[in-house]
């Protein structure tokens, strides 16, 4: 007999046995290692359908969704099909599972608790978890997930382009294809996919801008290489074809892993072994590629616009190989100037082996890096003021997910938008200071923000007496500089303020302020928001050459 309704009554040995028929070997002892966080999530199997019918949407999704209740960062959506007996515990653990070790936003790990809106939810999964140490909890009403299913219901119904579940893009000539025979051949390939995880360009340099790789081989002149891992998920690097693709991602942060991405690119990908397809651990075991480590993989392929994801041409190897060769040799001779942040533009000619013959390649590459200031602010000369942020007043420095700032253009009262979009293909998220106080000054500071044009929030320090003191800054059109907060020789205050700027770096400079209620200690909901504002650039100020009222 399925498990479902009536399996409410089974002891806990039943339900452990159930999960161990969901889980291998294998996932069972990757949750036990996974990192204890404190964390508390909210899930539950829903149609997206029959609440898009309520608001009159075309919606398109149903599954098990798992969202982060204090950032409401989807963990994950495992899709289903949904029948008249569709309310069953074991497709909840399965998209659980997919939320622990594969998350589509934030890194693996496990909650201190979830919450679930069906008793037999709670009873199932709370047998099921208690090996794991995850409390399961009940509560008749998940408002934070209604709120974000009815955001993506409205945000499907835009565009219907989803990722093809059929067979994988045609667009491969046959004698392109490899055969079994061909893939010792990727030998090299792996080796420089290798020599890329070792030098780790993720450590020092974002996703944005890109290093141009001219080949003028196989048909391709300029590839733009893009790498992944700055922003804390995937890691990698990515070649798009052109810098127009690269350049309308930043430009359409909508784009992701749920739409038909819109481009053509090669990619190198590092993944651990429960990320990829058993097939290609296979295939490693037998042919001898090399390997990162040994719960490393890397996963290459295409992306073939308006088609999907596809394993490489023969061409596509040599093209893929060489790219990886020169970008090795680059970051091994520049590490140090990029590293320390240099700011000048960087050419430099790579002299690679040709992988068609014994001959070598000389391959070209050019990184620019972008302005860190804009002249809007770097124009400005007078005093700091002190007259527009209340005291009191809470200041927080963090990186919040693209979905809940996508969120938050629908549901905050008010929300001034950037000319521009911030969002970064891949980046961890939209760095935002966060200004909590009380929801009348809330509403007055939201209206003088609006009336004075927020340009942006700027850092500087300044020494007194022998001690760093750190200020955080509000520029205005109208008003000028104005004093957010001043700290005085606190280390985590510095940290804090280093991570957004990195976070700022990765987004061209982008940055938002987020106006909140003070709820009285209340868990986050976006209800509580009373303005958001989006600013497109940042410049860093030394108040040694500014006077303070």
């Amino acid at each position: 007999m399925p498990l479902g309704m009536g399996s409410v009554n089974l002891d806990s040995s039943s339900l452990i046995g159930a999960l161990q028929v969901v889980l291998t070997d294998l996932q069972t002892q990757a949750i036990q290692r996974l990192p204890r966080t404190t964390q508390v999530w909210q899930g539950d199997l829903r149609s997206l359908d029959a609440m898009a019918t309520v608001q009159g949407i075309a919606g398109g999704l149903t599954g098990v969704f798992w969202v982060d209740e204090a950032t409401a960062t989807p963990r994950s959506i495992h899709p289903c099909v949904v029948t008249q007996d569709h309310q069953r515990p074991e497709l909840m653990l399965e998209g659980l599972v997919e939320a622990l070790l594969s998350p589509v936003q934030g890194t693996p790990g496990k909650p201190r608790q979830i919450i679930v809106c069906r008793r037999e939810y709670q009873l199932y999964l709370r047998g099921a978890l208690q090996a794991f140490g995850i409390q399961v909890e009940y509560r008749p009403q998940l408002r934070l997930l209604d709120d974000i299913l009815l955001f993506l219901a409205e945000h499907l119904s835009q565009d219907q382009r989803f990722l093809p579940q059929g067979k994988p893009p045609d667009d491969l000539p046959e004698d392109q294809i490899l055969k079994p025979n061909d893939l010792i051949l990727l030998q090299e390939l792996y080796r420089q996919a290798v020599s890329l995880w070792r030098r780790a360009p993720w450590d020092y340099l974002e996703e944005n801008p890109t290093i141009a790789i001219t080949l003028n081989q196989w048909g391709v002149k300029t590839l733009q290489a893009c790498i992944l891992g700055g922003g804390g998920l995937l890691v990698g690097v990515v070649f798009y074809y052109s810098l127009e693709d690269f350049n309308g991602l930043l430009e359409d942060p909508r784009d992701d892993g749920l739409k038909l991405l819109s481009y053509d690119a090669l990619y190198v990908h590092f993944l651990a072994e429960d990320e990829v397809n058993p097939a290609l651990v296979q295939q490693f075991a037998a042919y001898g590629w090399p390997q990162p480590n040994r719960d490393t993989y890397t996963d290459v392929g295409r992306l073939v616009k308006d088609q999907g994801l596809r394993s490489l041409g023969q061409t596509e190897v040599w093209v893929v190989q060489s790219a990886l060769a020169a970008l090795n040799l680059f970051l091994s001779k520049y590490k140090r100037a990029l590293n320390e942040g240099n700011l000048d533009p960087i050419k430099y000619v790579a002299t690679v082996a040709h992988p068609q013959d014994t001959g070598k390649l000389k391959v070209q590459l050019a990184y620019t890096p972008l302005p860190t200031s804009t002249s809007a602010l770097d124009s400005w000369g007078g005093a700091v003021r002190d007259d527009l942020f209340p005291d009191g007043m809470s200041v927080l420095y963090e990186v919040l997910p693209w979905a809940l700032i996508d969120t938050l253009q629908h549901t905050a009262a008010t929300a001034r938008l950037s000319p521009r979009a911030l969002s970064t293909i891949r980046t961890e998220g939209c760095p935002v200071l966060i200004l909590t106080l009380k929801a009348r000054a809330a509403r007055k500071l939201c209206d003088q923000l609006l009336a004075e044009n927020l340009l942006g929030i700027v850092f500087a320090y300044r020494e007194v007496d022998g001690e760093r003191v750190d200020f955080t800054l509000a520029v205005t059109q109208v008003g000028g500089v104005y004093l957010v907060l001043d700290v005085e020789d606190d280390l985590e205050h510095q940290a804090e303020i280093e991570y957004f700027q990195k976070a700022q770096r990765a987004c061209g400079g982008g940055h938002g302020v987020l106006i909140v209620k003070d709820t009285k200690g209340k868990q986050f909901n976006p209800r509580d928001v009373v303005g958001l504002f989006q600013c497109s650039d940042v410049v860093d100020l030394k108040l040694g050459t500014i006077p303070l009222e």
